[in-house]
């Protein structure tokens, strides 16, 4: 298991790596240097690429191992944070990439799992939709469709690209007692009529 407290990886082995750069990502220089794009976050290939990234409504092809900021690595307080932080419950500290540098991207297979965890509308940072369209919520039933929305999880609506299925969705929240934490299972993707 790895990730941290907004995403866990589960279960399943022999997942495919895709590398990339992430010069393509719609983020914005304001997002990035909040720190607000997580690994665990969905992104899908860039139209007529195959290797860059992009978040896309509706489809995904698998998240990013590492969190993206302004700065990356290159950052004297991100050094220092990888260096002085111990292990913790959830993993060591992730070292960001700096927006428009490569990044891995996990490619699940399908019946793996993870655990994701969000609150509130659709937006880069934001694991989990719990607001407006494909609001996902505790009472969500198991076996949902879920697809992506600006890099995170909410219930598939007519054309998207189904990714995953709910396995769980109330979870108890680790990052916020506000937030919706959900178990999903990945599935081979299909289009959802």
């Amino acid at each position: 298991m790895f990730g941290h407290n907004k995403f866990q990886w589960l279960l399943g082995e022999g997942f495919n790596r895709q590398s990339g750069t992430t010069s393509a990502l719609n983020l914005s220089d304001a997002d990035a240097a909040a720190g607000t794009l997580l690994s665990g976050t969905l992104v899908d290939f860039t139209a007529g690429y195959t290797d860059r990234f992009s978040f896309v409504t509706g489809s995904a092809i698998g998240f990013i191992t590492q969190p993206i900021d302004q700065y990356g690595q290159e950052s004297a307080t991100q050094f220092r944070k990888r260096e002085l932080q111990p292990q913790g419950k959830h993993g060591h500290y992730e070292v960001p990439v700096k927006k428009g540098d490569p990044v891995a991207v996990l490619i699940p297979p399908p019946n793996s799992q993870a655990i994701f965890e969000g609150l509130g509308a659709a937006s880069y940072g934001n694991l989990v939709v719990t607001s407006s369209t494909g609001a996902i919520s505790t009472a969500t039933a198991r076996r949902t469709e879920l697809s992506v929305i600006k890099g995170g999880l909410y219930v598939a609506q007519a054309g998207d690209l189904v990714i995953a299925l709910m396995e769980q969705a109330d979870l108890t929240p680790v990052a916020d007692a506000g937030n919706v934490r959900v178990r999903v299972r990945f599935v081979s993707p299909y289009v959802k009529g």
